[in-house]
This record gives C-alpha cells, sequence and structure tokens, in this order.
C-alpha cells in the first residue's frame, strides 16, 4: 500500500491538477517589464512569497528583468506593484495557472509586460502580440 501512496504523489507532482501548470522542478524563468511610457519614469516593486526585489526606478525606454526557478511543487508567483505620477496597477506577473502561462506568456520561459500610458500590455510571444491587461488606476 505505501508504494502505491508514493507513486501517486509522485504522478501528482509531476504532472499536477488539471487547473495549474507544474513545469519540470528548478525549470528557469525570466519576467522583464518595459518603461514606455515616453517622458515619464516607472516605478516598481516585485515580490514573491519568498523573495523581495526590491524598489526599482525605470528611465524612459529602460527595462527591468529578473529570473527564478520554479519551485519544486509548482507554486510560484511573483506580483508587482507600478507606479507613475498619481498612477498605479498591482497584478500577477508570473503564477503557474494554464490559462496565464500558456494564453498568457506563450507558453515560453519568459513573460514580457510593457507599460505605457494606456495601462499595461503582456507580449503573447507565440502569436507575436501585446494584449492590453490592466488599466492604471488613479490614487
Amino acid at each position: 500500500m505505501l508504494h502505491f501512496q508514493l507513486c501517486v504523489l509522485l504522478l501528482v507532482m509531476a504532472f499536477g491538477t488539471g487547473s495549474s501548470v507544474l513545469p519540470l522542478p528548478f525549470k528557469k524563468f525570466h519576467v522583464r517589464i518595459v518603461n514606455n511610457l515616453r517622458d515619464r519614469n516607472l516605478n516598481l516593486r516585485c515580490k514573491s512569497s519568498d523573495n523581495d526585489l526590491g524598489y526599482h526606478i525605470l528611465l524612459p525606454n529602460k527595462e527591468y528583468e529578473f529570473s527564478f526557478r520554479m519551485n519544486y511543487i509548482g507554486t510560484t508567483l511573483f506580483w508587482c506593484n507600478l507606479w507613475h505620477g498619481n498612477s498605479y496597477a498591482s497584478f500577477d506577473v508570473f503564477k503557474p495557472d494554464y490559462d496565464f502561462f500558456y494564453n498568457g506568456c506563450g507558453g515560453g520561459d519568459s513573460c514580457m509586460w510593457r507599460a505605457n500610458i494606456h495601462g499595461i500590455y503582456l507580449l503573447r510571444s507565440d502569436h507575436n502580440t501585446w494584449n492590453a491587461m490592466y488599466r492604471w488606476a488613479k490614487v
């Protein structure tokens, strides 16, 4: 009976449930955020439950990138707060969710975000298109 339970546990860890993405353990991913606000600086702070990547100021047309490895159980989540002037947005930049990962980031190993005057866009890498994801909220 113990062997059966261990086999089931290993299968669940390897394939996960239908609602999550469990890539190979310790696979490396990249998140890139680009400031396309023309003449404004973009402030940002990105975090996970384990890592606070600190505050950053992006000059116009500059970018910030970070890399990480998916944890063994496939639950790694990163979110960022972005703001400029009296506008802000807070959202998940990477989450182990099938729809987000395969339909948002294109199933690759990187997610590229772009902030412009209208809001936040995500590059759908498999179609090479920018999808509007979030509008700026006002403070």
